[in-house]
This record gives structure tokens, C-alpha cells and sequence, in this order.
């Protein structure tokens, strides 16, 4: 995929006339003579294959489980991230004034990439599997935000455009470092257990307290719980995708709400998915001896995720640093040089505009710059959130609550045993697994799974007393088995059938090389 993605960009950049070296992006889109429409495909189709676009995600499932982690760190937030910068400066940079149907194309693209990804992690079993699915969820969702800035731009909307891109750098931004933080402690989890299998661990937050709460915030952060960096920028676009009753085309207006709200739902599994993981990594009870001797790994293995953990919760506290990187990028290509005004204004020379927030903080924070407190979509009367204040209040509400439950004696407790549904003694077999939990949604979305499940019970004279039950799931991956394995199996017949081409005599093979130059010589 990764041969098919570069010859695929080379293409692309001789189909459009581009191959003079030592000259600027912005410099060869002034002098494009090319076919433009048969670039952004050939662009499409390359970056997509480096980046892990649907139908080509192929290779990131099974990258992210054989690699170490700290290399499934950088994969998810260098690798990657380069092909969406790639596919940024051709399609928005290069190629010029788009026509619709590419911003289509790549909606289409990134909605359907973003739902493959997260149906499939909530299936996966093996810890970075999973995560390696939560990437290509993620990148749907920024390829499916690039769609829109190219919808936006042939709509001449230059400030919806800007806060596309912006939106779409924030996440960028956002997500390098909330997965490279979840694969170190997944790596971290591995290393202490030698397991990734999600059903067989199990009770480490009391054993790996700094992994887990490393963890919990990278997850936390790309499930898009509030206030942490990953809900501004998640937030941020979906009332971007959702500004469509801005447009006066209906077209458009249909494409970009109908891509909201299959993104809206596709969030809202990756709150699924990763409770999934957090419940069945570190919650409960061990399932196995490997988890029961789980340790703490060393503190040069903690650093990296602490310095992660922190560098999230600097953006998720501080939105104006975060938004005020990825609103500079974007104003620059968007020609909006207000954007971050835009996106970030002055809440408190308003205050007509955000009574309540001026009520709550304006009293505490009237003496410092409260530029950045609130951010706004564009437009002040459509959404806005306000990330510090969010944090304060869940702070104020849980330090309250805490103080109420100590001075009404809620510090006395009492140990017994854990009831086990009359049977006498509780094991951590009884407790949900990682696959229990999505037990529901693998019936939901049978057809696309085609889910296949076997119990076999060893009764005991009659049908409600077991010895044991053994029960074994599956599913297909529609893409692995329909496109891949086809293309595989094709491709070692034809391989099979041409073997006699590779005889190991060098000079056959300088006759081939001969034979190939003369045919070049008369073709030219």
C-alpha cells in the first residue's frame, strides 16, 4: 500500500505539470497546466493509502499490534499525521479553486472512514488492535473536515473554510498527542503483563496507578469528554460540519448535516470504545495470574506519558494555545486573518452576548485577558463553550460534593462479601469482559459484522445446572476478507504461473533489461 501510495502521488504530480524541483507548493499553483481532477484523485488515493483512508487502512490494524509501542506512538502521531499535512498542501494548497464534487468526495470519504474505524474497535480484542482502529476513526474525521473546507471554499465561504482547517489542525494537533500517550501505556500494560488481550486483564488501576491515570486521560480526551483537549477540537468541528444552513445550495446543506450527524454518532461510539478499554484493562478484578503480578513499569517508561498527559492538559485548560497554532496555519490558507478572533474573541468587552459567563467569571478574572475563555464558531449566536469554565465548575460540583459526603460521615465504610447470584464464592470470570460490554452493538450492527457466536454447555442433570460453558464469537472484516484476500489469492496465482520468469541466470535477466530498453527507445 505503501508503494501503490507513492507511485500514485509521483503520478499525480506529473499529471498536473508539477515536476520542477526547488519550487514551493504555492509557487507551482500558479502555474498548473495539467488535469486538475485527475490529480486530486491520484492525490487522494496516495495520501490516503499512507495515512490509512477506507478502503486502504489495511496495513495500520496490522501495523500498530506487530510494531513496539513507542514506534506505534510515532506511526499514529507523525506517520499518519504527514499524510493528512500531504493531502492538505495538494488539495487545498496546490490544485486551486476546487469544484464541488471533490469537497463531496472527500466528505464521503471521511464519514465513511470514520465509521469503519470505530465499528471495528469496538470489536478488536487486542488492546492496540483497538486503538489502531480508534486512528483510522480519527482520521476520518479529519478527512472528512477537509471535504468540508473544499465544500466551503467553492461555496466562496472563506471563514466557514478557515474554521474547517482550523478545526481540523486543532485535531491534529489534539490527537498526536492523546494516541502516541494511549500507545506508550498500552506498551506500558504489555511490558507489565506480557498480555494485550483486553478480556484476559483486568484490576490495574490499583496496581499501575500512573499508567492508568495516563490512560484514562488520553482516552478520555479522544472520547471527547469535557473540558480536555480532545472535546474542543471534536466540538469545534462538528458546529462546522453543522454551519450548513449557512450554504444556499441544498446539495451542499444536505451533504454537510448528513455528515454531522453520522459523525455525531461515530463520537459517540468512540465513547463506547473507550470505556471498553478502561473497564477492561484497568477496572475490576484481575482475570488472569499475569494481571494479578502486574507492576508499575519504571519511571523512564512513565515519563513519556506523563509529559503526554500534561502537554493534553496544558491545551485542554488553556484553549488559545492550541487553537491559537492551528488558527494561524489556517488563516494563512484561507486568507482569513481575523480567524482567530473569530474563533477566540474578547467574551468580556461583549458581555451583551455572554451574560452568564460574565456573571459566573467575569467578578474573578476582570484583571487578566480573558481572550480565548470561549470558543465561538464563527458566529456567537449559533454555539459557543467555554473550556475553563467547564473545568471550574466540574471542580467547584466534585469539591463540594466531596466536603458534603465528609461532614455526613461518609468516610465510615464496611468490607463483605461480594454477592454472587447465590453461588458461593465470586470470581473475576462472572465480571463483564471488553467483548460483553459491546455484546449489544455487535446485534445492532449484525449485518456489517456478520457476527457468528457457538455456546456449548456441560449440564448437569438438568439444563439449568452447568459445569461450564464455553462460548466463542466471530466476525468478518468486510474489506479484509471481500478486497484483500481476493487481491492476495489473485495475485499468488499469477505469481505461481510467472515463476518460471525468475530462472536465477543473471544473464536472462540482463536480456530483460535489454529487451525493456529498446522497446522504451522505440516507444519514444
Amino acid at each position: 500500500l505503501s508503494e501503490l501510495g507513492f507511485v500514485s502521488m509521483a503520478v499525480g504530480f506529473a499529471v498536473i505539470g508539477a515536476f520542477e524541483p526547488g519550487r514551493s507548493f504555492a509557487s507551482l499553483a500558479s502555474t498548473i497546466d495539467g488535469n486538475r481532477d485527475a490529480g486530486f484523485l491520484l492525490f487522494l488515493f496516495g495520501f490516503g493509502a499512507k495515512a490509512g483512508l477506507v478502503p486502504l487502512q489495511g496495513w495500520l490494524p496490522e501495523a500498530h499490534p506487530a510494531a513496539p509501542s513507542n514506534v506505534s506512538a510515532l506511526l499514529s502521531a507523525v506517520v499518519v499525521k504527514m499524510a493528512v499535512y500531504g493531502l492538505l498542501l495538494t488539495t487545498i494548497v496546490l490544485l486551486g479553486l476546487p469544484p464541488l464534487w471533490w469537497g463531496y468526495i472527500a466528505l464521503v470519504a471521511g464519514v465513511g472512514t470514520a465509521i469503519y474505524g470505530v465499528l471495528f474497535s469496538l470489536l478488536a480484542h487486542d488492546l492496540k488492535r483497538a486503538l489502531a482502529f480508534s486512528t483510522v476513526e480519527n482520521l476520518g474525521f479529519i478527512v472528512a473536515l477537509i471535504g468540508a473546507a473544499l465544500l466551503f471554499r467553492g461555496f466562496g465561504k472563506q471563514l466557514l473554510e478557515g474554521l474547517a482547517l482550523a478545526a481540523l489542525g486543532l485535531h491534529v494537533l489534539n490527537h498526536a498527542l492523546l494516541k502516541a500517550n494511549l500507545f506508550l501505556a498500552a506498551g506500558s500494560v504489555q511490558a507489565a503483563t506480557g498480555l494485550r488481550d483486553m478480556d484476559a486483564l483486568g484490576g490495574l488501576w490499583t496496581r499501575m496507578r500512573w499508567t492508568s491515570i495516563c490512560f484514562f486521560v488520553g482516552a478520555a480526551g479522544l472520547a471527547g469528554i469535557p473540558p480536555l483537549n480532545g472535546f474542543q477540537s471534536e466540538w469545534l468541528g462538528l458546529q462546522v460540519l453543522l454551519q450548513s444552513h449557512l450554504l444556499n445550495d441544498p446539495a451542499g446543506r444536505m451533504m454537510l448535516a448528513g455528515a454531522g450527524a453520522l459523525m455525531a454518532l461515530t463520537l459517540g461510539l468512540a465513547v463506547t470504545t473507550f470505556i471498553r478499554m478502561i473497564g477492561g484493562v484497568f477496572l475490576g478484578a484481575a482475570r488472569t495470574r499475569a494481571a494479578e503480578r502486574a507492576v508499575e513499569v519504571p519511571p523512564t517508561m512513565r515519563l513519556g506519558m506523563v509529559i503526554l498527559t500534561l502537554g493534553s492538559i496544558v491545551l485542554a485548560l488553556l484553549p488559545p494555545v492550541g487553537v491559537g497554532i492551528a488558527s494561524a496555519a489556517a488563516a494563512e490558507v484561507s486568507k482569513q486573518p481575523d480567524l482567530l478572533d473569530a474563533i477566540l474573541p474578547p467574551v468580556f468587552l461583549h458581555p451583551e452576548r455572554y451574560p452568564l459567563l460574565v456573571k459566573l467569571g467575569g467578578t474573578f478574572l476582570s484583571q487578566i485577558p480573558a481572550n480565548g475563555l470561549v470558543i465561538v464558531p464563527a458566529d456567537p449566536e449559533f454555539a459557543s463553550i467555554a473550556p475553563t469554565y467547564i473545568f471550574a465548575s466540574l471542580a467547584a460540583v466534585i469539591l463540594i460534593l466531596a466536603l458534603a459526603l465528609r461532614l455526613m460521615g461518609a468516610g465510615a465504610h464496611r468490607e463483605s462479601e461480594v454477592w454472587a447470584g447465590g453461588i458461593s464464592k465470586y470470581r473475576p470470570s462472572m465480571q463483564y469482559t471488553a467483548t460483553g460490554f459491546t455484546n449489544p452493538l455487535r446485534f445492532i450492527f449484525g449485518n456489517l459484522y456478520q457476527s457468528r457466536r457457538e455456546i456449548e454447555g456441560d449440564y448437569q442433570q438438568a439444563p439449568f445446572f452447568a459445569r461450564s460453558v464455553h462460548y466463542t464469537h466471530s466476525f468478518t472484516e468486510p474489506i479484509e476478507t471481500y478486497l484483500y484476500e481476493p487481491i492476495v489469492s489473485a495475485a499468488k496465482r499469477l505469481s505461481q504461473q510467472l515463476a518460471w520468469i525468475q530462472s536465477g541466470s543473471v544473464s536472462l535477466y540482463l536480456l530483460y533489461l535489454f529487451v525493456v530498453f529498446l522497446i522504451v527507445l522505440f516507444v519514444r
